[in-house]
């Protein structure tokens, strides 16, 4: 009951906030977790990263950098594929910065950090997972590497690269 009642409690404060939450597609995506050689993969399609950095208490100060540098975008794919993706419980949080990847066909997936060990992936094979806090840190440090290029918002394609069921 507890839990419930703090998840509640967020969701009323991300609404207050005027949060919209990522970009994600209204359905959830399905299928089995990826393994880490398939979600470089899937990074690696990418033609171009959206670091969004998102102020929650005042969304006219969120700033998006974009990055289409495929040196960057491989360094990604290579901390993903570095060690294992082991599936954890999805927790409730909300996190910044947020990396959006995209192809010519429109939005690929969302990563995101939480609890200073795990993973979020917001595309085919959904989910959370633990990568430790040496890969965590890797990952949030390549993000925020951006932040000094970081401008106004940038609206993303609406539509979404993955396949419909």
């Amino acid at each position: 009951m507890k839990a419930r009642a703090t998840a509640f409690a967020v969701f009323l404060a991300c609404a207050g906030l005027g949060y919209a939450g990522p970009s994600a597609p209204a359905d959830p995506p399905s299928g089995p977790p990826l393994t880490p050689p398939e979600l470089a993969a899937l990074i690696r399609r990418a033609e171009s990263a959206v670091v969004a950095f998102e102020n929650f208490k005042d969304q006219r100060e969120s700033r998006d950098a974009v990055v289409t540098d495929r040196a960057w975008i491989e360094k990604l794919a290579a901390l993903v594929e570095a060690g294992p993706l082991e599936p954890r419980a999805v927790c409730f949080c909300i996190s910044t910065p947020r990396i959006e990847l995209y192809d010519a066909q429109g939005r690929l997936t969302s990563l995101t950090l939480h609890h200073d060990t795990k993973l979020r992936h917001s595309g085919p094979g959904f989910g959370d997972f633990e990568i430790g806090a040496a890969r965590s840190r890797a990952i949030l440090d390549l993000a925020m590497s951006e932040k000094k290029n970081a401008r106004e918002r940038v609206v993303p394609k609406l539509k979404d690269s993955r396949p419909k069921r």
